[in-house]
């Protein structure tokens, strides 16, 4: 069979600027998916164009301080919306920030 190949082995999300990637990942909050780690750039977090949307996607395992990479390139990101050639925008998170299902309970699947 075909060995596995990592998800952005079949699909590159579009980047920012080249990975930056921190060697000293920490868990704060699993209930509130609160991390301190460096994951920037790369896949970690982008936009795209497709017809009259704009996607945002963010990051929940780094940073989203007022002064971090990832905010500071939302702020940007945004700011170049032109919501008339693009009059929907959605914004996605690979995991939620916070929730209070019980049955996805992320202290639980580490």
């Amino acid at each position: 069979g075909e060995p596995f190949l990592p998800y952005r082995s079949r699909w590159r999300t579009p980047e920012v600027a080249p990975e930056q990637v921190g060697n000293d990942f920490r868990t704060v909050s699993w209930a509130t998916y609160d991390f301190e780690s460096r994951y920037d750039f790369g896949g970690s977090f982008y936009g795209l164009r497709v017809g009259p949307v704009h996607f945002v996607a963010t990051n929940p395992y780094t940073s989203a301080a007022a002064d971090s990479a990832q905010i500071s390139w939302l702020r940007e990101e945004l700011a170049r919306v032109d919501r008339s050639e693009t009059p929907y925008l959605i914004a996605l998170t690979h995991a939620p920030w916070r929730h209070t299902s019980l049955t996805h309970q992320p202290a639980a699947e580490v």
